[in-house]
């Protein structure tokens, strides 16, 4: 369930310019919170990371998970992914290296694991299909980022087997649930899903049939919206206008951006700007963020509730002269 994901935990730990690791995994569980990672038995040689922790941070009990195949392997860390497929079962998508060929080229494969939590039990799939690249659709359905296809939610269970397709949206969008219960219009109430196009500002309203309802323009929601003006030290190409929408936690946050312009040194030509929107369905009103100087490059945003606080945040990935880091920005 996308919904049991954990962006913010004391238990990672921020560096001295607030920000976080580019990739960690965090999922709630039954009011807990479950840290996923991976670790090694090889040593001195650790770097081969060849065991999944399953750490459990109010109780302090572990289960680890060593793939369980007849030659070493090693797990690629950043392309591990986890989430609850269910109220009691843990659901974690491995890349592993295997090693050289007969060729001498590093073989790969796909794996995925289930992790009852409540009794332990633990099973294990082989796949040719790219796990990595799965995004979870509420508690229905999921999809291979790029793919275009929508599948059923149990077939997550079933990867070594052939999937059928409920339905197909084109490869540059995206489907998000959401619960617009909390409007007075109707036709924005019997929405069930929201369909966006990779650099657009236009988003479709979508019924739980997968009807289209309308198609609106983000920027009519927020009446403060002010275009970026590119500055006069931009050229033509410069000067390009990118935008971004995101829906998470039943949150759309919308991005404006110019990035930033480096030389081939990765020093600073022109500084970049982003402008952030962002609108709550649940309670049916815009929650305000803070424009940004850019001086490094914005590669994913997720929007995300901290029930601790009652605040609306995001979590940011960004880019700058081949470092990677992630951050969170809180509401105004």
């Amino acid at each position: 369930m996308s919904d049991s994901i954990i962006y913010e935990h004391d238990c990672i730990p921020k560096d001295e310019k607030s920000r976080l690791p580019d990739f960690y995994n965090l999922v709630k569980y039954n009011n807990q919170v479950l840290y996923i990672y991976t670790e090694s038995d090889i040593k001195p040689n650790s770097k081969y990371q060849n065991i999944m922790v399953v750490k459990n941070l109010n109780t302090h009990e572990e289960i680890k998970i060593k793939p369980n195949l007849n030659y070493n392997i090693q797990i690629l860390s950043h392309y591990l992914k986890t989430f609850m497929y269910s109220d009691d079962i843990l659901w974690i998508g491995i890349l592993v290296n295997t090693g050289p060929d007969e060729n001498f080229n590093d073989k790969y494969l796909y794996m995925v694991y289930t992790v009852n939590l409540q009794t332990g039990a633990i099973t294990t799939v082989i796949t040719s299909k790219d796990v990595c690249s799965i995004k979870p659709i509420g508690t229905k359905y999921f999809y291979f980022v790029g793919n275009g296809g929508i599948f059923d939610w149990s077939s997550l269970t079933k990867l070594n087997q052939p999937l059928e397709q409920v339905h197909t949206i084109p490869h540059n969008c995206v489907l998000y649930p959401i619960d617009w219960s909390s409007s007075s219009i109707a036709q924005l109430a019997n929405c069930s899903y929201i369909k966006t196009t990779a650099n657009s500002e236009f988003v479709e309203l979508v019924d739980s049939n997968f009807i289209p309802i309308f198609t609106l323009d983000v920027k009519t929601w927020f009446p403060n919206y002010k275009p970026i003006e590119p500055t006069n030290t931009h050229t033509q190409k410069q000067a390009s206008i990118y935008n971004t929408i995101v829906i998470n936690n039943n949150i759309l946050l919308y991005m404006e951006h110019t990035n930033v312009i480096e030389n081939s040194v990765y020093e600073i030509k022109v500084t970049g700007v982003a402008n952030f929107y962002c609108w709550d369905f649940t309670t049916n009103t815009q929650v305000e963020f803070s424009s940004r100087k850019l001086s490094y490059f914005i590669d994913n945003l997720i929007p995300f509730r901290d029930n601790s606080n009652n605040k609306i945040k995001y979590w940011s990935h960004e880019i700058s002269d081949n470092t990677h880091w992630s951050k969170i920005y809180e509401s105004k």
